[in-house]
């Protein structure tokens, strides 16, 4: 029975990226990159057991996060994940993803996140945040995990966490942790590095849509409300509520995402804003594949030029 399952996955998402079903969905944010994400994407399903187990069109959901950030799913390469749950692909941040969304607002200086040992910490004062590092000691003791922005108006921060400090967050926020076994069982300091940065973007810095996005979906498994076709995210793994992402475009402003995409298909940014209004209840059914509509119409962006067809 597993097995048919996993056939049937495969086959269902080759179908849908051969028929060319999900072009007109994913070519909004990617444009010509779109075949080669698509691609990506049968083969990170292609190398995963489990996630040729989940269902495919929760697959879908989490790579269209992904394609809606820019940002590539190749495991290797560390900027997002789309990650098996109990039968469903969730949405991952990697610590690298994190980092491009900051880089891309203009308004970072410095952005890192690194891990030292407790050897080489020699002091730290945590109300004026001074540090004293001393990295010609020889590495012993725990890791302490460190993050650190500088902001163009001369803002600077470090946010700072001890191996045991990440262990337990990671036990209280990730019920496949405490099972041995997901991402953070995988690759605990790619995570914590992760987490790390993540607490200290969200907390202190400059949070751009993209950025707001980013946080909500994170380690989430994109939900659909079947009445409203509103996009929520589900916390399966950590067993958070569920929280409201928004739309398709993931909480991004309609003039910002029209300035994303308008550029793409040769449209001004009004024209953009309108289309984006009249697609801003989304419908993220993949069984149905339908078009996003509005009340009487849909709109969709074929060949550069905005079309009107009736329902």
């Amino acid at each position: 029975m597993s097995e048919l399952k996993e056939k049937k996955t495969i086959s269902t998402l080759q179908k849908w990226v051969y028929g060319g079903q999900l072009n007109d969905r994913f070519e909004a944010f990617l444009g010509t990159k779109t075949p080669q994400f698509l691609t990506s994407m049968l083969s990170v399903v292609g190398g995963s057991d489990q996630l040729q187990k989940c269902d495919p069109g929760s697959i879908v959901k989490a790579a269209m996060v992904s394609a809606l950030m820019d940002l590539p799913i190749d495991p290797n390469l560390g900027f997002a994940y789309i990650v098996p749950y109990k039968g469903n692909a969730q949405f991952q941040m990697g610590y690298k993803g994190f980092i491009q969304l900051a880089m891309r607002t203009g308004q970072y200086i410095k952005i890192n996140s690194t891990s030292i040992y407790a050897s080489q910490l020699k002091s730290y004062n945590p109300v004026t945040e001074d540090f004293e590092f001393d990295f010609e000691a020889v590495p012993s003791g725990e890791k302490i995990f460190i993050a650190y922005i500088r902001m163009t108006n001369g803002f600077e921060k470090y946010l700072m966490m001890t191996e045991k400090e990440t262990r337990d967050h990671a036990k209280k926020y990730s019920q496949s942790f405490k099972k041995g076994f997901g991402p953070w069982a995988d690759n605990f300091e790619g995570m914590a590095l992760k987490t790390v940065l993540k607490l200290l973007l969200s907390k202190y810095g400059y949070l751009s849509v993209e950025m707001q996005a980013a946080v909500k979906s994170d380690q989430s498994e994109i939900v659909i409300d079947k009445e409203t076709g509103e996009i929520l995210t589900k916390y399966s793994d950590n067993k958070n509520d569920i929280s409201h992402l928004g739309n398709l475009n993931a909480g991004l402003s309609e003039k910002s995402m029209a300035e994303q995409v308008a550029g793409k298909h040769g449209m001004e940014v009004d024209e953009m804003v309108k289309y984006i209004k009249a697609e801003n209840s989304v419908d993220l059914d993949i069984d149905d594949l339908q078009q996003l509509k509005d009340a009487d119409n849909f709109l969709t962006v074929k060949g550069g030029k905005q079309t009107k067809t009736s329902q």
